[in-house]
């Protein structure tokens, strides 16, 4: 008898959240849809992630554990389940994340009643504060009601350039169709590797869809991988940054639109790179001085910016500045 194809692969990248996994994937066992299935991609873990992981596996057949030998970031192991999904469309959800119930159901909904091939929804942003718990934070959501992008990617692009569109990849349900028809996966960085992904995704789905929905509840913590206030990492951050922008510069390279218009290629690049500062850089910058940073990222901003380094580092100086100016006035 043939297995009947799942709606939906929730693709779950787990490394070292033993204290928020159960609940992440409980609240995806506790989904309205219930055709879906469950990948949850254990990177090698050095805490009790997997062993929690595995014994949920054991209760509900929906869960798929797939467990990495070798630690290798966020982006490999959605890669990972991505190779391993079976359903019709892929949503990606951090293992410290957790959904509402309706959060399937909902994306599903609408990617059907308006055949597209990616939906995105809002967020309800939670930080952590210091006696351990969350505080809503911030409610995100690009449209009020629906929003259909147009099918002109010049359009689009604008869109995306004028911050209308968002590049995280969790909160959005991709049509599998899509991603294997361009090859579409995550480079090996290990952070930033969901902003290419999601321009690609933008320039090639034939219908993109935003929705107001916020079911995905989002975590800030800051000492995740992606926001930590630690100077070691800010060598990493530094070359994930530019490793996207040499990654996004090979593909545009290949491509009519981007030859045409160059000045289009070098907009693409400031976005990336302005994402890649807020994100990444300014939460560093909260707990080093501008020295401090500058010394540790100097030699890879020479290397990749060459003539234009001291712009560079000026433009990292101001974000910094009206970082330290934030704080004063948070105080």
């Amino acid at each position: 008898m043939k297995m009947k194809c799942p709606s939906i692969s929730v693709i779950v990248p787990v490394y070292n959240c033993e204290r928020y996994i159960q609940a992440c994937l409980q609240s995806l066992l506790a989904q309205t849809l219930q055709n879906f299935e469950l990948i949850v991609v254990d990177d090698a873990s050095t805490d009790r992630s997997g062993e929690i992981c595995a014994a949920m596996a054991t209760t509900d057949s929906r869960i798929r554990l797939v467990q990495l030998q070798e630690n290798s970031g966020a982006g490999m192991a959605r890669n990972r389940g991505m190779e391993t999904a079976t359903g019709r469309f892929l949503t990606f959800v951090d293992g410290d994340d957790v959904v509402e119930p309706e959060y399937l159901k909902t994306l599903y909904a609408q990617a059907i009643l308006h055949n597209a091939d990616v939906v995105s929804g809002g967020s309800q942003e939670y930080r952590l504060q210091k006696d351990g718990s969350y505080l809503l934070y911030d409610l995100v959501r690009l449209t009020d009601s629906v929003w259909i992008m147009p099918e002109n990617v010049l359009l689009r692009i604008e869109a995306m350039l004028e911050n209308r569109t968002n590049v995280a990849s969790w909160g959005k349900l991709y049509r599998r169709e899509l991603i294997e028809k361009y090859q579409l996966h995550f480079d090996d960085m290990p952070n930033f590797e969901d902003c290419l992904f999601n321009f690609l995704c933008l320039y090639y789905a034939k219908r993109y869809v935003f929705i107001s929905a916020t079911d995905y509840h989002y975590h800030v913590r800051e000492q995740s991988l992606s926001r930590g206030q630690d100077l070691s990492k800010i060598k990493q951050y530094w070359l994930s940054g530019i490793k996207t922008l040499l990654a996004c510069e090979q593909w545009m390279a290949g491509m009519e639109l981007f030859q045409q218009n160059p000045e289009l290629k070098q907009r693409i690049k400031a976005y990336f790179f302005g994402i890649f500062l807020k994100r990444h850089m300014l939460p560093v910058s909260k707990c080093y001085s501008l020295e401090q940073i500058n010394q540790e990222i100097g030699p890879y901003c020479q290397e990749y910016f060459k003539e234009q380094q001291d712009f560079v580092m000026l433009l990292l100086d101001y974000c910094v500045m009206q970082q330290y100016q934030l704080k004063d006035e948070e105080e």
